[in-house]
């Protein structure tokens, strides 16, 4: 049966992915609607084909890299997807275009807020940037570059940011409850298929340990002979010969055989069933 659940390369893999096909599809339309055809599109093709390299890399073999590496991946295609705007944008300005100069951040702020990539701190740090370079590239514009920027930059892309933010905060927290919902029930739904086991090893062993306490009275009042005690003793042990052998084939399996064997089997029994009970409490 195929696991659903996700460790942090896959999850950090899969954001970087995410994040690198949006860029390939949507960041073209940023310097593809301009009023200028004349412009150059040089910057353009230098992060297209970066971007076409990583997202082929991300998604031909889905690897699951290590966090660092898609991290690093991430940071490089937001930053590639920032300085080619400015180019673009003061370029523009000598031809006396009017352009969205921010809308690249804008852009990287959309997609993190709605992605909420994994780790989320990678989401807090890309809108950060989007927040505080567009004031600091403003202080190096010359004033033909502020005249045809926009009238309410940088603030419109800060007031981008700070909304962005606040939504990546939402749905952080939402996963984040999610994770704990799904967690939960996990947990419950193990320790009740460990009960059912439970009970079912008591039934199997139930009818055995009667045959052997009658067995017990047989021979301390004398009214049956050796061998057939013996007879019904094979007879009575065969259940919990076939039990041990099931479990004794599941024991290979076990992830903590040795953590297991190094603990008393009545101490596992009472801690699993003290934390079923528990949970069940918590959840009326």
């Amino acid at each position: 049966m195929k696991s659903f659940i996700l460790d942090d390369k896959q999850l950090a893999t899969r954001s970087t992915r995410s994040y690198s096909i949006l860029a390939l599809f949507l960041l073209p339309l940023s310097y593809i609607i301009r009023a200028n055809d004349n412009l150059p599109t040089t910057p353009l093709w230098y992060i297209g084909l970066l971007i076409v390299i990583i997202t082929f890399f991300l998604t031909s073999k889905y690897p699951r890299l290590p966090v660092k590496i898609s991290v690093t991946l991430m940071i490089t295609m937001a930053l590639f997807t920032m300085l080619p705007g400015s180019e673009i944008a003061a370029i523009g300005s000598e031809h006396n275009v009017q352009m969205t100069y921010f809308g690249t951040y804008k852009f990287i702020i959309v997609c993190v807020a709605l992605m909420a990539p994994f780790p989320h701190f990678i989401g807090y740090l890309l809108i950060a940037l989007c927040l505080f370079i567009p004031p600091m590239q403003v202080l190096l514009f010359s004033p033909q570059i502020m005249k045809l920027s926009g009238q309410f930059e940088p603030w419109t892309t800060m007031g981008y940011a700070l909304a962005g933010l606040l939504i990546l905060h939402h749905r952080i927290s939402t996963l984040k409850l999610h994770a704990n919902l799904v967690e939960s029930e996990a947990k419950e739904k193990n320790l009740r298929d460990f009960a059912d086991v439970a009970l079912a090893l008591r039934d199997l062993t139930n009818t055995p340990l009667q045959s052997l306490d009658l067995l017990t009275e047989l021979l301390r009042s004398d009214k049956i002979s050796t061998q057939q005690a013996s007879e019904l003793l094979s007879k009575t042990t065969y259940r919990l010969r076939e039990l041990m052998q099931v479990l004794s084939e599941q024991q290979k399996k076990l992830t903590k055989q040795q953590s297991l064997q190094s603990m008393d089997s009545m101490d596992i029994i009472r801690k699993t069933f003290s934390t079923f009970n528990d949970s069940h409490k918590e959840k009326n």
